[in-house]
């Protein structure tokens, strides 16, 4: 017997991504707060902040890296999310019970 699975409209998908990516979707996208639009399109008055609309200029001028957690990897990704979402529910937390597993993870990651 078929399985029933959901019809996967291609086209519709396309279409969606292309009005995400699209000058004028990026541009809701900062208007609503997002950070930097990823379509060089946008123009600067529609970011409420100047600054924000400067950074796609500056961007030449920094080299991009990964987030420590994605650099490494998991161990220590899962333990840093793990060890970050206990702090904020229990931000008294003493550093030596957040810096130990950290540590732990990090050379866990470092010898695979």
């Amino acid at each position: 017997a078929a399985r029933d699975c959901p019809r996967i409209d291609v086209d519709a998908a396309r279409d969606a991504l292309s009005s995400f990516v699209s000058a004028e979707g990026q541009q809701v996208w900062v208007e609503e707060g997002g950070f930097i639009a990823s379509n060089t399109q946008v123009p600067d008055d529609a970011y409420e902040i100047q600054v924000m609309a400067n950074l796609p200029d500056l961007a030449d001028e920094v080299t991009v890296v990964p987030d420590l957690d994605d650099a490494l990897g998991n161990p220590f990704q899962q333990e840093f999310w793990s060890v970050l979402k206990g702090l904020w529910a229990t931000p008294d937390t003493p550093t030596e019970d957040i810096v130990g597993p950290l540590d732990d993870a990090h050379e866990e990651t470092l010898s695979n």
